[in-house]
């Protein structure tokens, strides 16, 4: 927390959700019991996920198959609750989440008239679209939609203008993390099905 917080038109990482964990901490919050009453029963913290319920391979960790640990190296060292990496969901489970935290805090609203005011790519922890032509939303977006890439090729993204979305969970960490292109073809022909439905 001594660090300043600054806008940057490059610096994209996950110290700004680590931050945000910290200033809950320091009120004496917990954030993730926050988190807790918007997620799904699907969604769920690693370290929370129950024994016996069958995974899929989630990547390698430490030469091993990976099943139910977080790939993210940090959030596995600390063992404890992150705000930047460690849920685990189904699609529909997270599309639940989005949609309930939608309807408690209209977030879409929020944060499309913030991303009005901010001339940088990165913005409030979200990616936005610069070029709807080009962007890994998929063409036919508008410039209100903003989204998240994940390392392991997870994707969403919203446009708040047409008041629509698409999730991707996927896992490109065992043979693809250097070369995403096929994952990127698959986002982008995704996206523009999904935005061509809102104008038929």
């Amino acid at each position: 927390s001594s660090y300043s917080i600054r806008e940057s038109a490059t610096l994209y990482s996950d110290f700004s959700a680590l931050r945000v964990l910290l200033d809950f901490n320091s009120k004496g919050l917990s954030m993730k019991e926050i988190c807790q009453e918007i997620w799904d029963p699907e969604t769920v913290y690693w370290l929370d996920l129950p024994l016996g319920v069958p995974l899929l391979q989630y990547g390698f960790k430490e030469a091993e198959a990976n099943f139910g640990k977080v790939h993210d190296p940090n959030a596995y060292v600390l063992e404890t609750f992150c705000s930047h990496a460690g849920l685990f969901s189904t699609i529909q489970g997270l599309c639940r989440t989005l949609l309930k935290y939608e309807e408690r805090t209209q977030f879409i609203d929020v944060v499309t008239a913030d991303l009005k005011k901010h001339p940088h790519r990165f913005a409030y922890g979200w990616d936005r679209v610069e070029n709807p032509s080009q962007s890994l939303a998929g063409t036919g977006c508008s410039l209100s939609t903003f989204g998240h890439l994940g390392f392991t090729g997870n994707s969403i993204w919203i446009d708040g203008e047409k008041n629509l979305g698409h999730v991707i969970l996927s896992n490109t960490t065992k043979e693809h993390w250097f070369d995403k292109e096929v994952l990127n073809d698959l986002r982008r022909a995704l996206g523009a099905s999904i935005w061509a439905t809102s104008n038929s």
